[in-house]
This record gives C-alpha cells, sequence and structure tokens, in this order.
C-alpha cells in the first residue's frame, strides 16, 4: 500500500487578510498537521505598471510519518469552469 507522507500546497489568495483566514483554517483541521507555513507578495505589471496584486502561499501538510504512517489518505483534483487549456482534451488529439 502507499501513503501520502507531505504534501506542499501552493496558492494564490487576493489579499493578507485572506492569507491569514487560510493559515487558522490550515491550523485548526485535524486531517493533517500544518508543517510549514509562508507567503509571499506579487505584482502583476503591465508596461511598468502594476495591474493586479496577490499573495502567493506554500503550506506544507502532514498526512503520515515517514517511517510509521498509519493512515491512507484518498486524493481528489477538482477543477472549476475556466482552466484552458484542458489538458484531457489537448492528450485526445
Amino acid at each position: 500500500m502507499n501513503y501520502i507522507t507531505q504534501v506542499v500546497e501552493t496558492i494564490r489568495v487576493p489579499n493578507v487578510n485572506e492569507v491569514e483566514k487560510l493559515h487558522k483554517e490550515l491550523k485548526d483541521d485535524n486531517r493533517f498537521e500544518l508543517k510549514k507555513f509562508e507567503y509571499s507578495h506579487k505584482d502583476v505589471k503591465q508596461k511598468g505598471e502594476i495591474i493586479d496584486e496577490y499573495e502567493l502561499v506554500k503550506a506544507t501538510l502532514v498526512f503520515n510519518l515517514e517511517k510509521e504512517p498509519t493512515s491512507s489518505v484518498d486524493i481528489e483534483f477538482t477543477v472549476e469552469d475556466g482552466f484552458f487549456p484542458s489538458p484531457i482534451e489537448q492528450e485526445a488529439n
């Protein structure tokens, strides 16, 4: 049997207030241990002007100890509308 030990999630968050909410949510989730949480501010520039900004969060989630795993974890990826191009459609062509 395969076991997930840890996962590093990279999440785009609109502002620092949402970063703080996400941090609390991850800390309070008992399905994993939050091993590491960091974020950095990002600017989107066009012709030298800032047209958008966001925070980029990296969170390390521990599900099992590497040497003594105790639980299996089901992974499911869900993508909402707007994901383009579709990697599945490209593979079929």
